[in-house]
């Protein structure tokens, strides 16, 4: 970027969808009356310290954790913005860590879809971060906390069977002065797609077209990306394979590597008729574990760097090529 501009970053989010065994009304309870969720939050790794909420909106909470093992303590403060029975509840969010701000003026959506009325899916999106470091951290805290909840719901410590398997993506979103029309060629287009993202680019941006993405390394060496396209409507939206090339075959062992690195990337442009685009960008599929821990932080902070680029380019702020 040009050295008289420094760029504000493309704020991430990180979503974490998991199903639940449980009825949703008995779900939905568990999170909003406040004894309920103050015996389950906790879990068995933390001491409640602070644990408040007036479940209306416009009322606040106050959710304090210390850790017993390190001292550390934790606390999530806020707003209710929006609650709709059984079906969604909104909190504004700051956080703390050990009496240090961590994070503020981000936003919590946590929604509850009934699956035929024996469990429920349950999927909480977390906007507004500051690093893409919080989307790991956090995107583990509520794993954890999905551990948690089982273990109250269902007042046993074997909750393996009580939970489906947990999926975390990775969401940005900037405004960019442009239409959807003008920005869609530097998402679909070799020569452009090299002035903000991979130093080297082939596409066909059809479905089933291939792509292939290199990044050049001042040791020589060269980091690839490769798949097909998978929806490609134009001017306003983009799928497409993504298969993250740091996955390790010989610790994956008999599992095909390949496939199951299998993930999702998902643009989306809507124009807000003020003569300026939201981009939006959405990384599916991502799984936990030791096999993709390193690589969902490592592609959380790509992501944030890449969608600013993406911004500042074609606002004229900054020339990366």
């Amino acid at each position: 970027m040009s050295s008289e501009h420094k760029a504000v970053l493309a704020r991430p989010a990180v979503e974490i969808v998991r199903v639940v065994n449980f009825p949703v009304a008995r779900v939905w309870k568990a999170w909003v009356d406040p004894q309920k969720f103050a015996s389950w939050w906790i879990g068995d790794l933390f001491e409640a310290t602070d644990i408040s909420a007036d479940v209306r909106v416009g009322g606040q909470f106050r959710w304090g954790l210390r850790n017993p093992a390190t001292g550390d303590s934790y606390m999530a403060s806020g707003e209710y913005l929006e609650i709709v029975e059984h079906e969604h509840f909104v909190l504004s969010w700051d956080s703390r860590h050990n009496e240090e701000t961590y994070l503020q003026g981000a936003q919590v959506t946590i929604s509850f879809r009934d699956i035929e009325g024996r469990a429920t899916e349950v999927r909480i999106l977390h906007e507004f971060l500051d690093q893409a470091q919080q989307c790991s951290d956090y995107s583990q805290g509520w794993a954890r906390a999905f551990t948690f909840l089982a273990a109250h719901l269902a007042e046993a410590d074997n909750t393996a069977e009580l939970l489906g398997e947990a999926q975390r993506s990775i969401r940005l979103s900037v405004e960019i002065r442009a239409s959807a029309a003008e920005i869609w060629p530097w998402l679909t287009q070799a020569a452009k797609l090299t002035q903000w993202f991979p130093h080297e680019a082939e596409i066909e941006a059809r479905p089933g077209g291939k792509y292939t993405f290199r990044w050049n390394k001042a040791n020589g060496a060269c980091h690839e990306r490769s798949g097909r396209i998978t929806v490609a409507e134009q001017p306003l939206i983009l799928d497409m394979e993504w298969f993250p090339t740091d996955w390790d075959p010989v610790l994956a062992k008999d599992t095909d590597w390949h496939a199951a690195g299998l993930t999702t990337l998902q643009w989306r442009l809507r124009e807000s008729g003020q003569g300026s685009t939201i981009v939006s960008l959405q990384h599916l599929g991502w799984g936990y574990g030791e096999l993709w821990d390193d690589v969902f932080r490592g592609h959380a902070e790509g992501w944030q760097e890449y969608v600013t680029n993406l911004r500042e380019v074609i606002e004229g702020r900054a020339d990366i090529s």
